[in-house]
Order: C-alpha cells, then structure tokens, then sequence
C-alpha cells in the first residue's frame, strides 16, 4: 500500500468513527423515553439552531481530539486487542463528558435535568466504546489476512548484519501478521554467520551505498542494528540521510531485549519518524 493510499485508509476509519460517535448518541437520547416514561422531547428542545449546530460541530471535533490523544490513530500493527480496547475505552470515556457538556449547552434551561443527561452520556459511552472495539477487532482480524497474503505491507531494511539484526529480521519472518516485508541487508560485509546462511541473498550493498539505495527503493522502515558506541558518527550519517532522501521511520535495535516481546525488539533513535504508520 502505497503511503497516500494508507493515508486515505485512515482519514476514512476517522469519520467513521466520528460517524459511529453520532449514531451512538442518536441512540443515547433515545434510549431513556424507552425505559421508562420521561416527558421529553430532547431532539427538538432546542435553543437556537444555528447556535445548536456549531456546537454540533464542536462536539465532533472534540471527539477527534479524544480519540486521538487516546492513542486510536497511531499504528497499531504490533499491538495487542487488549490494549487497543483499553484506549477505545479511554477514548469514549472522555467523549462521554463532551456529550454531557453538550447536552447541558444545547438544550433550553426549563428541560435541563442533570441526572438524565448523565444517564444519556453512560449509555452513550458504553454503545461508543462497543461499537468501535468491534470494529477494530474486525479491522485487526481482516488486516492480519491481508497482510499474510501480501497486502498492505511495511518494507523494512536492516543496517548491520549482526545477532542482533539477525534476530530482528527472524522475529519479522516468524510473525507474517505483522505485515512486515523484509527488504534486505546494508553492510560491508557479514559480521555474523548464520545471518550470512539464513540471509545469503538479501545483502543489498554496502554502508556507503545507502544514499543510493535510499533513493532507489521504496522503504518504509530503516532499521539500524549497528552498535551505538562504536558507530555513532555513521548513525548520525544516517538519520541525517533519512531526512534528506527517503521519508522512512528510523528505528534502532537496543544491545538487550526479551526473547518473547509482543513486538520486534525495535525503539526509535534520535525521534526521527517522516511517515504516517
């Protein structure tokens, strides 16, 4: 997927949320005529429609805000359902204060109850927080066919060809859900063994090379697995390459991590990050 077609993808899942976000509410303000006998009549109750309206307007554009400060928008590749309801749950939580703050702000004074609009704004955070983990559950479920069977995919490319990078590109191969495509290698030369038999064709030229092949090829990812101490001039090198000729997230490889992490053992170096993920 290319990366203005990965942008339009999520430009779309926000309106759709916010979309839900709307419908959910719909919902909320109905729900308590159903329960019990309540002489209301929210929807028309109104002060002034234009001043409704904008507010309307406010209250979609603070829930954007919510949901992204809530984490809903960053890349979820590598991470959990679990965690990802756990921010819908944040994210709805707070877009449920924003409706009782609406509620008390639209509707005219003689109707105002309280108590009702907290009960409004319960139901709608909990049809909220339903209605979009759903939907990322099917998302996740439905990205994770796609990307095992070569769609939508990330291309990554390893600087260094150490244990390290080794068990990094390994964690990649083993995990074809994540949606990963290994490019290759950069070094000078094999500095480890077995990533010489495992990777034997994938060595796409030497450190000096990479002005070039960052220039040539489509990549996503930079991943550096070179050691900090004694490579730091190069790094820097690098980050700096990054910014000029390819918009690609930079990643460095740390000396130690878990053997099982629910992730590659990667963590950004020097914050350099150009590509929406």
């Amino acid at each position: 997927m290319t990366p203005s077609n990965r942008k339009v993808l999520l430009e779309s899942a926000k309106m759709l949320d916010i979309a839900v976000l709307f419908a959910a509410l719909d919902a909320a303000v109905s729900a308590p005529a159903r329960i019990q006998p309540i002489q209301i009549a929210l929807s028309l109750d109104i002060r002034h429609p234009v001043e409704s309206f904008a507010l309307t307007l406010a209250l979609g554009v603070a829930w954007y805000i919510a949901l992204a400060r809530a984490g809903l928008y960053r890349s979820h590749r590598l991470v959990g359902i679990r965690q990802q309801i756990l921010e819908v749950a944040w994210g709805t939580a707070v877009c449920a204060v924003f409706v009782w703050l609406w509620l008390l702000l639209v509707y005219s004074e003689p109707r105002r109850d309280i108590y009702l609009y907290f009960l409004i704004s319960i139901v709608f955070g909990l049809a909220a927080t339903v209605s979009l983990s759903v939907i990322r559950i099917a998302s996740g479920v439905i990205a994770r066919f796609l990307r095992k069977r070569g769609y939508n995919l990330r291309h990554v490319v390893v600087v260094g060809s150490n244990r390290r990078a080794t068990s990094y590109a390994d964690s990649l191969k083993a995990r074809a859900g994540w949606g990963y495509h290994l490019q290759g290698f950069i070094d000078d030369d094999w500095c480890d063994a077995t990533t010489a038999r495992t990777y034997q064709d994938k060595l796409l030229g030497r450190l000096g090379q990479l002005p070039e092949i960052l220039r040539a090829m489509a990549i996503d990812e930079l991943v550096v697995a070179l050691p900090m101490a004694s490579f730091y001039v190069q790094i820097s090198q690098i980050v700096q390459l990054c910014k000029q000729h390819n918009p690609c997230s930079l990643y460095g490889v740390p000396i130690r991590f878990r053997r099982y992490s629910a992730k590659p053992p990667a963590g950004r170096i020097l914050g350099h990050n150009h590509s929406a993920r």
